[in-house]
């Protein structure tokens, strides 16, 4: 069920590569363009499409890798179940990022201090949504177990796990947006690192530990290069030049 599921994710995309195939080959094409604002629409376009080419690839691989590897039809079960539920937690998580990317978009227009104090918004606005719909999933998961049917309840500690880890990375995922609206190049680079960190960890970890190595392989690559991403994204703009407590009450106050 799984693989057919990704035969037609790819068939999709096979399709829709066929059909905006035409207005995609000025993006390789060089000379086609001959302005220096065109030819910067170019190459950010082309950045742009290797990012989001490997974060689907990295999304899509530990499914891939299960349904090759995990030859038992109630373990595809539980793990379809799980995802399907952690899937839905995302969803939330990124109709609440697809808000704040209106805050975010600013970045490339604004000066240093004004990005800080946008970033420190959209971390603010970000952390509380996730934590609320965190919460909300922790409440509800065993009545969402139970909806997939009784023995199914039994996933109630990798799910948990799983809400939990996703939640973290969520958190800071502002810092990734940084570069994502600021250096299309860099993010680039970013997502490849990701990709490649990805698919070695999914394939070490899943065929030892099975669906636990399919989370923890999904998650901890983008979890450290948001770490690193962090690191750099508070020397760069001094996010928390003062104390944390004291720039976030600031904030809540001029807001």
């Amino acid at each position: 069920m799984i693989m057919l599921y990704l035969v037609a994710q790819l068939l999709v995309i096979l399709l829709v590569m066929m059909f905006i195939w035409g207005k995609l080959r000025w993006i390789w094409k060089n000379g086609i363009v001959l302005t220096t604002s065109n030819e910067q629409y170019r190459q950010t376009a082309l950045w742009g499409l290797i990012s989001n080419g490997s974060y689907q690839l990295v999304s899509n691989f530990s499914s891939m890798l299960v349904a090759m590897v995990v030859s038992d039809g109630a373990q595809l079960s539980h793990f379809s179940a799980i995802m399907t539920i952690v899937n839905f937690y995302f969803l939330l998580s990124e109709s609440l990022r697809g808000y704040l990317s209106q805050k975010l978009l600013e970045f490339s227009r604004e000066d240093k201090r004004s990005v800080r104090k946008l970033l420190m918004e959209a971390m603010f606005y970000n952390a509380i949504g996730t934590v609320l719909i965190y919460f909300i999933g922790t409440f509800a998961q065993s009545s969402i177990l139970s909806f997939f049917g009784e023995h199914y309840l039994q996933d109630f500690g990798i799910l948990h796990f799983a809400l939990t880890i996703n939640a973290i990375v969520n958190i800071l995922q502002p810092f990734w947006s940084v570069f994502e609206y600021t250096q299309p190049k860099f993010n680039a680079y970013a997502c490849l690192l990701h990709l490649i960190l990805g698919m070695l960890m999914l394939s070490v970890l899943i065929p030892i530990y099975g669906l636990w190595g399919a989370f923890v392989g999904d998650v901890l690559p983008e979890f450290l290069i948001l770490l690193g991403l962090g690191v750099k994204t508070v020397k760069k703009y001094g996010l928390f030049s003062r104390k944390p407590t004291e720039s976030l009450a600031q904030f809540v106050i001029n807001d």
